[in-house]
């Protein structure tokens, strides 16, 4: 197939919901930049050379001078390659010459962005495309063959964590030699439920009795319980979609022993709070807390929260700067307010001109030096 000759008699399917991230970006994909005779003669050598390092690559893995059978078969290959690393696949644009297919574009499902609605309606549609740039291009060979003469592996979003791979829409699809397995699994006798759990541990599911719940103790040089942390699916799900924002508790002591019971907290798309785990501590020291967040982040699959709220306490306070550097550390607002009513009643509740600075203080000024400036003020 002669590549200078691919514009004729070319048909052009693709979606229309989206505009690319800028100019060059479409340009890449346009017709009058396909590759020339004259450029592939010129990469023969490039392409020849990563393909005598096939054997070494891994076989779900992709990379340039790949080939495959037919475009259904790149399809698929995409797919799962895709499902493997946490992203779902698009099928972004297919060019026709007399019928036959000779050019193949796989995108991430978050490449490019939404076209504004031309009407407004009362509600909206989340918005889940970032003009990501992961693909796969393909082209037709003399042989038959398409061979992947484009790739980009890197995305500029984060991907679907190992616990929730298995929900993604390119792994929640049976494919023949999955339904053979299945078949197979009940004519042995195994029930369905094992069947499902199997499979879903095969694309990046759950394991039963360890991922679905999990949890983990701290002991002592008896063999002494001293730290608890649990955690369900449904809070590790939670937490997953939800979890940019956790308020940190330890102020309930309302067990027999007095010690803190400390809830991970947070709030859903419908303004409900969601629990994303909880733990039993022996003490508030510094050494508990930094063992329970670096527990909490292992069974988090390493995600740390963009901000946590907590009470005024410094053990605390040390910990989250060693486990959660990049994380902004914010006290919450109904621990300031406790505080100030415990510890300056007198006033608090006495005086309403002071309850009402107070909130001034608290609410009013962003910058420190305003906000020491009205603390002055206000207990003058």
């Amino acid at each position: 197939m002669e590549s200078s000759h691919i514009s004729e008699e070319v048909l052009v399917e693709e979606e229309d919901d989206l505009i690319s991230e800028d100019e060059t970006l479409v340009n890449e994909f346009e017709e009058e930049d396909e590759i020339a005779n004259n450029e592939d003669d010129a990469q023969t050598e490039e392409v020849a050379a990563l393909e005598a390092n096939n054997d070494n690559e891994k076989k779900d893995e992709i990379y340039i001078g790949m080939e495959f059978s037919s475009d259904e078969i790149a399809h698929i290959t995409y797919k799962k390659y895709g499902g493997n690393h946490g992203f779902n696949v698009r099928k972004q644009r297919r060019m026709k010459k007399k019928e036959k297919v000779v050019r193949l574009l796989y995108v991430c499902s978050k490449q490019g962005y939404m076209k504004e609605p031309k009407v407004i309606k009362s509600y909206s549609q989340p918005i889940t495309r970032c003009g990501c740039n992961a693909h796969m291009t393909c082209y037709l060979q003399k042989t038959g063959k398409y061979k992947v003469v484009s790739f980009e592996p890197n995305h500029n979003h984060d991907l679907v964590k190992t616990p929730m791979k298995h929900l993604l829409k390119g792994n929640r699809v049976l494919s023949i030699s999955q339904k053979q397995h299945a078949d197979d699994a009940e004519m042995s006798g195994i029930s369905v439920k094992a069947t499902v759990e199997m499979m879903s541990r095969e694309v990046g599911g759950k394991k039963r009795g360890y991922a679905s719940f999990f949890y983990s103790m701290q002991l002592d040089e008896d063999d002494m319980i001293t730290n608890i942390f649990w955690a369900d699916d449904r809070s590790i799900s939670d937490y997953n979609l939800f979890g940019d924002v956790v308020c940190f508790d330890t102020t309930y002591k309302t067990n027999d022993y007095e010690r803190p019971f400390a809830p991970f907290v947070g709030v859903n798309h419908h303004k409900q709070t969601v629990v994303f785990g909880a733990a039993l501590l022996y003490d508030e020291t510094t050494e508990s807390y930094k063992w329970l967040f670096e527990t909490f982040l292992g069974a988090m699959s390493g995600k740390q929260p963009e901000t946590i709220l907590t009470d005024q306490c410094a053990a605390m306070a040390n910990a989250i700067v060693k486990v959660f550097p990049d994380t902004k550390h914010r006290l919450c607002v109904w621990h300031i307010y406790q505080n100030a009513a415990k510890k300056l009643s007198h006033v608090f509740h006495g005086a309403e001109q002071f309850a009402m600075n107070f909130s001034k203080c608290v609410y009013d000024h962003e910058e420190e030096e305003e906000w020491l400036l009205a603390w002055s003020n206000m207990l003058q």
